[in-house]
């Protein structure tokens, strides 16, 4: 479960990189979640200008955090000392996928990183902890 929560990081970078993606005739997004919303076609510019986008990308940032939320249960389920460097990356990518919702996804061009120094303070955080 820990393996198959942790590919599903994969999520938080199809949604940061949706105009980096496009621009290289690329899309990520699920179909079955642009099904869902009425949005049909694959071609990335196109379906990034679709008025359904922003509702597309809040249901994978809300499959996102369940994913998540089953990480921090299999990371608590082990050894401290085994889920470190797990546990680091869960911090930092939870991080960046509340960046990516308060920023919307109507300013895909607008990017949205973790400041250096927060990153390792994420780190030292979720490092020393190991959750």
């Amino acid at each position: 479960m820990l393996q198959n929560s942790a590919a599903r990081l994969q999520l938080t970078n199809i949604l940061r990189d949706l105009a980096e993606d496009a621009a290289r005739q690329r899309l990520y997004l699920p179909r079955e979640v642009l099904q869902a919303h009425g949005i049909h076609a694959t071609t990335p510019n196109w379906v990034l200008a679709q008025p359904a986008l922003p509702g597309v990308c809040r249901d994978v940032a809300m499959l996102a955090h369940r994913h998540y939320a089953a990480a921090v249960k299999a990371i608590g389920a082990c050894p401290r000392h085994k889920m470190r460097p797990a546990a680091v990356t869960l911090g930092i990518y939870r991080e960046l996928l509340d960046k990516l919702l308060a920023r919307g996804w109507r300013r895909l061009d607008e990017p949205v990183r973790i400041p250096f120094v927060r990153e390792v303070a994420l780190a030292l955080r979720h490092g020393l902890t190991g959750r």
